[in-house]
């Protein structure tokens, strides 16, 4: 009898187990569902793409756009059938999501995380503003930014498990060839092409520094991106591009106190206007108070280093950089009337030019983001963080991917999509953080999830009202 009752004891602990590691994947199935089941799919460029093929080849059409428009022929050769098949396209494009919860997932893992990672990941990805996938229409926008992602998390998570060539039998042949097919398809988005070709090199130096005999393979694959990396640089359409749209988005007056011209600003002025219209997304966006990632990501790295006992340093530097990130979101949906004279300044969107307040709230912006990578670095083994510095540093490169693109004459004209690497990184920090320290005595953790959750249930909320839901 004893026995028995052992054994149904751990069949219903096994049931639950596997309850509990699917439940993350129906909750999000059912919330993809139902979005996509209200989106406009005939909005944005999506006419554009439908109309491409009527008249030219998909050879002509991919030549055409090489010369006169970008690099991302890989992307845009799946777009253009795939806008012919909606009921397709929804369902890879559900699967896409679910991919990008697991990946990161998988990835959260090996950083430390428990194994109930998800439901942080879960929760922290329906705070994502996704009716800005909407901008240029959801079927162009989720192949050109979506796909890819999940493609390079796919990518990364089975490059990790390839780091070394004396274990062949740790990943499949099959598993390593979709893994560089998907990195190849990942890099054809510009930012992730920086953020793949960094990993695989900051890898492969590290190898080569502690005399460590490299992977062929990941040898092999960087040296495929690297040659992506080189048509993106060298494309013809990017050059092309920029020309056209030096007419379309500049000088643009929505942005700047004094119209400029884009082939007159510096390398110094591209870079501060990728560096500043990053952060300026996060503060003055129009869903930057009920969906903060990089807000929520200092909320918790502040409850870590006030309520763990960290030092003085580390209290210091979160708090500042907490009231700058959730403090000017949140002052944001205040009544003007009831704000001092110089928060009503700071929360009204700063164009970029000679001014106080433009260089006051850039001030703020860089001591947050500092103050950020700071706190990721101080991340030690004691911390049961194994790889801390690792995470700072994925955060950096897809905050750097994201600086990039003040180099590019489309900064303004890309809309929020262009934060997607950027998004992800923050909701994967704070997924680990959150993983590791919850199970800890402080109360203040569940504190900090409660309020994710409440986030989490207002974003969802806003995305169901209609809220630019067709773009």
């Amino acid at each position: 009898m004893l026995e028995m009752f052992d054994m149904q004891s751990n069949n219903g602990r096994n049931a639950l187990r596997s309850l509990s590691t699917a439940l993350p994947y129906v909750i999000y199935a059912i919330f993809l569902v139902v979005l996509h089941a209200r989106m406009d799919l005939t909005t944005g460029d999506m006419q554009a793409f439908v109309s491409m093929l009527e008249e030219h080849s998909l050879l002509d059409v991919m030549s055409l756009r090489y010369w006169t428009w970008g690099s991302r022929l890989l992307i845009e050769a799946v777009l253009i059938y795939i806008v012919h098949a909606p009921l397709l396209w929804i369902c890879l494009d559900i699967a896409a999501f679910l991919l990008i919860l697991h990946y990161l997932g998988v990835l959260a893992r090996r950083a430390g995380a428990h194994e109930h990672v998800r439901f942080f990941l879960l929760a922290l990805l329906l705070c994502y503003p996704y009716p800005t996938l909407s901008e240029a229409g959801w079927i162009p926008t989720t192949v050109n930014y979506i796909w890819p992602l999940a493609c390079c998390l796919f990518a990364l998570s089975v490059f990790i498990e390839a780091l070394d060539d004396t274990n062949a039998s740790a990943v499949s042949v099959w598993r390593k060839v979709l893994a560089a097919l998907a990195a190849l398809f990942a890099a054809n988005l510009e930012q992730l092409a920086l953020v793949i070709w960094t990993f695989l090199a900051f890898i492969l130096l590290r190898g080569f520094l502690r005399e460590k005999l490299c992977s062929r393979y990941l040898l092999f694959v960087w040296g495929l991106i690297s040659l992506e990396c080189l048509v993106i640089v060298t494309c013809p359409g990017n050059m092309a591009r920029t020309s056209e749209g030096a007419d379309y988005w500049w000088p643009d007056p929505s942005h700047f106190l004094t119209p400029v011209t884009f082939d007159s600003l510096s390398a110094f002025d591209k870079f501060y206007l990728g560096f500043a219209s990053a952060f300026d997304g996060y503060l003055y966006g129009y869903y930057s108070g009920p969906c903060f990632l990089a807000g929520l990501l200092t909320l918790i790295l502040a409850a870590r280093a006030f309520f763990e006992k960290e030092s003085l340093w580390r209290r210091v530097v979160s708090t500042i950089a907490l009231l700058v990130l959730l403090g000017i979101p949140l002052a944001r949906l205040c009544p003007p009337d009831y704000l001092p004279w110089f928060i009503q300044r700071i929360t009204q969107y700063p164009l970029f030019g000679f001014s106080i307040t433009r260089f006051g709230v850039s001030l703020l912006e860089a001591i947050a983001c500092m103050g950020i990578a700071l706190l990721l670095l101080g991340s030690r083994q004691r911390d049961e963080i194994p790889y801390g510095k690792y995470m700072a540093a994925v955060w950096i490169v897809c905050l750097l991917s994201r600086i990039a693109l003040g180099f590019t004459v489309s900064l303004f004209g890309s809309g929020y999509r262009i934060m997607m690497p950027l998004d992800m990184a923050c909701i994967w920090l704070a997924s680990v953080y959150l993983s590791i320290y919850v199970r800890s005595r402080a109360y203040s953790w569940w504190i900090v999830m409660c309020v994710i959750v409440l986030v989490a249930v207002y974003s969802t909320t806003l995305t169901f009202s209609g809220v630019t839901l067709w773009a």
